[in-house]
Parts: structure tokens; sequence; C-alpha cells
């Protein structure tokens, strides 16, 4: 017998003795052609031709009937389609890949799968049920796939990672370059509940102990947030310029 693809490559290579294949295309395609011929002109082969494609594995099964009507062989095409992303998105000065296909992975608790629009190609968000936040999966440029925080007006802010502070759920974003430098403040990382997040210290000897936070709320909103480390309390920052212990007493 003989057994041929149009796309991709059978492995392991075809063998007549060999009954299991598996083909590998990107989501490009949306349809294979399987063309399978048996080498006695009087046996008879079904399941071959053209046959539709969507993401994850497909099989397809083409069966070989002997020339006695009685003698028959199945062989078994697994083609497994993996996701080309359609746009991109700058993140940590990658490109992060936009993908629709979540099925095989847990999507976020309360968040739902719902059609959306990024650069003009059809996406997949993910929207809580407040509709105050939104998440992607989007792939890396090292094939690592997550869910990330967006906005339309932002992009990317980060990965998905809630944060329990002060009797409420907050949002880790990351820092952008243009942002990090703060005048009488250091720029740090702080681990909270074995999470890393970047925040800035003060220069003040005073305020030993307290941290500025650039975070999302549950609502959606980003904002500047005092961390008093001691006590594990926020409070509202609503300056954006440094602040002396007086000011803050």
């Amino acid at each position: 017998y003989s057994l041929k693809v149009d796309k991709g490559t059978l492995n392991p290579s075809f063998t007549s003795s060999v009954t299991e294949y598996t083909v590998e295309v990107t989501s490009k395609d949306t349809e294979i052609t399987i063309s399978a011929s048996p080498w006695d002109d009087g046996a008879y082969v079904s399941g071959h031709g053209t046959k539709p494609i969507q993401l994850g594995e497909n099989s397809f099964t083409i069966e070989v009937e002997a020339e006695d009507g009685k003698t028959k062989k199945l062989y078994t095409i697994n083609v497994i389609v993996k996701e080309v992303p359609m746009t991109y998105l700058p993140y940590n000065n990658e490109q992060y890949g936009i993908l629709k296909e979540y099925k095989a992975v847990e999507v976020p608790k309360g968040f739902e799968p719902k059609p959306g629009t990024i650069n003009g190609e059809d996406v997949t968000v993910f929207v809580n049920e407040k509709e105050t936040l939104q998440l992607v999966y989007a792939v890396n440029e090292e094939e690592q796939k997550d869910f990330y925080l967006y906005t339309a007006a932002e992009g990317i802010l980060g990965l998905y990672r809630p944060l329990y502070v002060d009797g409420r759920e907050v949002y880790i974003v990351s820092i952008p370059e243009n942002m990090q430098n703060r005048a009488a403040m250091a720029f740090a990382t702080l681990s909270i509940d074995g999470e890393e997040l970047q925040v800035w210290t003060f220069n003040d000897e005073e305020l030993v102990g307290y941290s500025l936070m650039y975070i999302m709320g549950d609502d959606g909103k980003l904002a500047y947030y005092i961390y008093d480390e001691t006590n594990q309390k926020l409070t509202l920052y609503p300056d954006s310029q440094p602040i002396t212990y007086d000011d803050f007493v």
C-alpha cells in the first residue's frame, strides 16, 4: 500500500505493517488530503480524500480491503493542528501571540470567554462577572502559554496573578520602563505571599517598611497605593509626587 498526505509529514514514515501515524500542521491549514492506494489492483481502499481539520487533534481511518473481500486492515492518521496566532501584542520586549483556542486549559475562575477584536483580528477574550477585567490567552517567544491581564488602551499588563492584600483582591502588573524612575524613591522588588511584584521604596529613612505599588483593583482601574509591610495595609495614594515622612503622617 501507499499512504501520503499533502501537508505535514507522516510520522513515522509509512510502512504497511505500521497502522497508526501522526501529522502536525498549523491552523493556517483548514483541510488535508490523504492519498492512499493498494499495490494490488484487486484490493479496495476507503476513507481517503480531502478532509476538513480543526484546532487540536483530528483522527481519520483508512480501510484497506483485500481482493478476497474478507481480509481488512485499518490505518489511523492523527492530524494535530497547532494554532498560529493571527495577531501579536508587545510585552516585556517580546511579541506575544494572542490565542483563540483555550479548551485544553483551565480558564481562571470567574471568567467567561467572549468574542473580541485585537488589531482588527477576531480573538477570544475572557471577562469577569462584573465586566471590569479582561484576560487574553497568549504565547510568548519561548512558546509558554498563559493568561494575561489586558486592556484595549494598555495592551498586555502582566500575568494574571490575583493577590489578596488588606482584605481585597488586587492584580500585579509590570511597570513600564518609562515609569520606573521616581524622585526620592528606589525601584525594587517585594514578595507578598510568594508573589514577586515591582514596587518603589522611599529614600526617607523614616519610611522604611513602606512601599509604593502600582496595581490594578477588581474595578479594572490602575492606581498607586502605599503598602505598610508591618501591618499589611493598603492606602490609596492619589498623587504622583513623592512624599516625605511628615506628609505621610
